[in-house]
């Protein structure tokens, strides 16, 4: 039997912040791991759930886990890192 994975609650983000993840998803001038980061935050911010995000991504549970997590308890702070 599969294991199921409980659903976590979507992100909530203000036009500003997805026009920002936007931009670092798609620049070439950005980091590949913040364009990573910016995508995961993205895909959270529209309720998929978390395995489906990881497996699209082509990343483990725990990175989405980690994003998703960091995203709320900081917000935009942990972008300007």
């Amino acid at each position: 039997m599969a294991k199921l994975k409980r659903a976590i609650g979507q992100l909530s983000l203000s036009v500003e912040d997805t026009a920002t993840l936007e931009r670092y998803a798609r620049g070439r001038t950005v980091s590949q791991a913040l364009a990573l980061r910016a995508r995961i935050v993205l895909r959270c911010a529209t309720g998929d759930r978390q395995c489906a995000i990881a497996e699209e991504l082509g990343v483990t549970d725990d990175t989405v886990r980690k994003w998703r997590s960091e995203e709320r308890r900081v917000g935009k702070e942990c972008r300007s890192r």
